[in-house]
């Protein structure tokens, strides 16, 4: 069997030994651990040319994050835009082209790959929809910049979100005029939209820009101080550029959110420009490298030409040409929550990894009185916080890839304007945004406190990681207001389906919501607790309930509309329980990807089952997390709840025996990790002691000695 690759980091003669605890628990190998790792990267060469990347990075002491720990708010963001820096130079030394594998294994999440494999080339180098957007790589399943090589800690985050939604929603002049040069860092672009009064509702943003016949011009301006913007990144104190969200008006008329690129810094000496109020928002609970601002535009003009006009143009006469829908707007919205997917399931991953390692030498109390103490991951309690949540990002993995290839399935449709795909795409991107950071960030939460105090501590690496997937629950969208969303898709759908008759209805609906018109299995037909291992009859539970929860939420609106409540007031009084039904859609479609991810590794046996346990570990988890939902129509009795209990505590056992090695198949280096606890080595204890002893307030004097300290001691000692 393959083995992980030892990739132990510090320099320390104690850093070198493995720890026994750690090295007994790979030494039982029931799979091959590098296979995993190359099905996760997408196959062998992209886990070589990966691991490749990532040593020329670690290589280097300008990328170490050794002190990062114990620096201030303002060290973090020049620390980040130095590696930002260096890492632009190190990218010109290697021949990193923008468009290549190395380059986005070197500034953004581990590819989970299959795309190159299938052939598909996502548009030509010339194609709007090419590089930032959809790359012409399997490495566009790409997320969260630098969430896996660098750790997050690289400057200018938003400049790749600038050039997707140029990408996505500019003409092939604009792209080909302002790429260039924000590839080359001669601009550095933020995306500006959400406000201090509005986020994710876009058709509440209050930033306006008319348009001025006279001079072809637009003014944008912030009327009302909450439509000020508010939390971009890199537009505190780094964009000279903001890709700015603002409310058309043509003529005195109103044409909606549209994209306008807005010059906001003097590229000479980096004031800002005439018009232009912008600055830091200050203190936030994480992210302390990311320079997070505000924007204050009172009657800047820009060219007719910057606004962004792929999918709208305005003619020099004023003149408004829409060219394409009303969704149009939301294209580079939707593709930046997709690659969302794979950084923020890395956080979580991360945390597993840490969590499970600590959970291994970590000693205490005893199972029997007649033994030493146990490993506290061999307590079930230990098991049962640790090892849904891992069941869990392997769940996520697959389930970004399966998105992301709907994504890049749909790209030639979008590119000749067909929109038909983008609502169930909308719908998705949103919904699954919701699940997965909401999963994500209770997760990293459980591992760190799985970790006892030792988690409490920024040195174990956990700290830094739940505040940063925190973050994920509100930007790119609200939670709540994107589950909504996904419910919206789910009750449209359902009503279809009573308009529709006939054996066409299926096939019209979309693939994710199919399973509103398949056969309604009343009971569930498992006789004991071996039943629950098998996919077809979770997936189908998770169907039933999904549709369940859909078709009670459409009643519960008709019922209030038969008696007298108009649509609106319907809608708002049954939300809680579209809440419900949109969660529960979205489990079944992460459940029915992991499925059919198995269904593909059928000449991988040993790999296939132990990623198998993962699956029903994941879908027995949910069922009995959410057991009201199956019971409450009879689908699952008292008895079947038992056994699927059974099932899942008797998963957790066999997951344990692997669990180190699971975790090890991530292949995440030290570095990249940045914790005392998580080391690929188990030094837990050797290296927590180290790292404190490096705490600068342990060599500087401390000035409150003298001012408070002395004078208590001394007040108190004369008393005595």
């Amino acid at each position: 069997m393959g083995s992980p690759v030892h990739r132990v980091s510090m320099g320390d003669t104690w850093s070198r030994q493995v720890h026994p605890d750690i090295e007994s628990e790979r030494y039982k190998q029931t799979f091959d651990v590098e296979r995993l790792t190359n099905i996760l990267d997408g196959g062998a060469q992209d886990t070589a040319l990966r691991r490749k990347v990532e040593s020329i990075i670690h290589s280097d002491p300008e990328f170490s994050l050794k002190d990062n720990y114990f620096l201030t708010q303002s060290e973090c963001y020049e620390a980040a835009v130095e590696k930002k820096f260096h890492l632009q130079m190190l990218a010109q030394r290697q021949g990193w082209a923008e468009d290549s594998r190395e380059a986005y294994y070197a500034y953004r999440c581990s590819p989970p790959g299959q795309l190159h494999q299938r052939g598909i080339h996502l548009g030509s180098p010339g194609s709007p929809l090419s590089h930032e957007l959809l790359p012409p790589t399997k490495a566009v399943l790409a997320g969260n910049q630098d969430a896996r090589t660098l750790s997050g800690s690289l400057g200018f985050s938003l400049q790749h979100i600038f050039l997707k939604a140029l990408r996505s929603l500019g003409s092939e002049e604009q792209i080909a005029k302002w790429v260039p040069v924000c590839n080359k860092f001669q601009i550095i672009g933020t995306y500006a939209q959400t406000e201090l009064g509005h986020g994710t509702y876009l058709q509440g943003l209050e930033t306006e820009a008319t348009y001025d016949a006279a001079t072809q011009e637009f003014v944008v301006h912030s009327p009302t101080m909450t439509a000020i913007k508010w939390w971009p990144g890199d537009l505190g104190r780094s964009a000279t550029h903001a890709l700015v969200q603002a409310q058309l008006i043509c003529s005195g008329a109103r044409q909606g959110m549209h994209a306008f690129i807005v010059p906001i810094r003097s590229l000479q000496d980096h004031t800002p420009l005439p018009g232009i109020t912008v600055g830091d928002i200050g203190p936030k609970m994480g992210l302390d490298h990311v320079d997070n601002g505000f924007l204050q535009l009172d009657h800047v003009r820009v060219p007719r030409e910057n606004m962004l006009s792929r999918f709208a143009q305005v003619l020099p006469d004023g003149t408004y040409i829409k060219l394409g829908t009303a969704q149009s707007n939301y294209l580079s919205m939707v593709v930046t929550r997709v690659e969302l997917l794979p950084g923020i399931t890395a956080e979580l991953q991360k945390a597993c990894v840490i969590a499970i390692r600590y959970s291994i030498i970590r000693h205490q109390s005893r199972l029997r009185p007649s033994e030493p103490e146990a490993k506290i991951l061999d307590y079930q309690t230990q098991q049962q916080k640790l090892l849904p949540q891992l069941a869990t990002a392997y769940a996520f993995h697959f389930l970004a890839r399966s998105l992301l290839e709907f994504l890049h399935d749909s790209h030639d449709a979008i590119l000749d304007r067909d929109f038909s795909l983008l609502p169930e795409l909308h719908a998705l991107s949103a919904g699954l945004k919701a699940m997965v950071s909401d999963f994500c960030t209770y997760g990293a939460e459980l591992c760190r406190r799985a970790c006892g105090g030792h988690g409490y501590s920024k040195l174990s690496g956990l700290p830094s990681l739940v505040t940063k997937v925190t973050a994920s629950c509100t930007f790119e969208g609200e939670n709540t207001v994107l589950y909504l969303q996904m419910a919206r898709f789910l009750v449209k759908s359902y009503q279809r389906t009573q308009v529709s008759l006939g054996p066409t209805l299926q096939r019209s609906l979309p693939q994710s919501v199919a399973y509103l018109t398949a056969p309604d299995l009343a009971r569930c037909p498992a006789q004991r607790a071996a039943d629950f291992f098998h996919p077809e009859l979770y997936t189908t539970a998770w169907a039933h309930v999904a549709a369940r929860l859909t078709k009670d939420s459409v009643h519960h609106i008709q019922t209030l509309m038969r008696s007298g409540a108009d649509e609106h007031e319907a809608w708002n009084r049954t939300t809680v329980i579209h809440l419900q039904a949109a969660k529960a859609h979205c489990y079944y479609v992460t459940v029915k990807s992991f499925t059919e991810a198995l269904e593909k590794l059928e000449s991988e046996p040993a790999v296939r089952q132990v990623l198998r346990r993962l699956c029903d570990l994941y879908a027995l988890h949910g069922i009995l997390t959410n057991t009201g939902d199956f019971l409450h129509d009879g689908f699952l009795s008292g008895a079947q709840v038992d056994m699927a209990r059974t099932a899942y505590l008797d998963l957790l056992l066999l997951v344990r025996k692997d669990a180190i090695l699971l975790t090890d198949a991530f292949d995440f280096t030290d570095q990249c990790l940045n914790s005392a606890l998580g080391c690929y080595d188990g030094n837990v204890y050797e290296r927590l002691f180290d790292w404190a002893q490096k705490s600068p307030s342990n060599t500087q004097e401390n000035p409150a000695y003298e001012k408070y300290i002395r004078p208590l001691l001394q007040s108190c000692r004369s008393k005595l």
